[in-house]
């Protein structure tokens, strides 16, 4: 996190308040000072993944992956629309009575897997 910080800090250099947070934050935690030193920079990575979804059709979201330092091998996913349209699918989506989001996949299972399920 602190290279996705120093990340972000380099597009601020001018910015006296980026500098005052750095400033404080050193200060502040020995361990961030420790691990500011090496001046190690990263970028969250971004990509666009498609999310198919039987009751609003395909999702376009933006999806950013961080990893969290406190715990090994732990990272966290953000999905976030790609946008206006993209975000009001995911706005009805989200409106939708669970049943109401559920009842596309459970007929499509019902139709199509079942029949998979009684050969095997």
């Amino acid at each position: 996190m602190v290279a996705y910080l120093r990340g972000a800090a380099v597009r601020h250099l001018d910015d006296p308040a980026w500098q005052e947070l750095i400033d404080e934050l050193r200060v502040a935690s020995a361990e961030f000072a420790g691990m500011w030193a090496p001046n190690d920079v990263a970028v969250p990575m971004n990509l666009v993944k498609v999310i198919q979804h039987l009751a609003v059709g395909d999702l376009a979201m933006h999806l950013t992956i961080m990893s969290l330092p406190a715990t090994d091998g732990e990272w966290i996913q953000i999905f976030t629309p790609v946008d206006d349209a993209e975000a009001a699918k995911l706005s009805v989506l989200l409106a939708m009575p669970d049943a109401e989001r559920r009842r596309p996949g459970e007929e499509h299972r019902g139709q199509f897997h079942r029949a998979s399920e009684l050969g095997s």
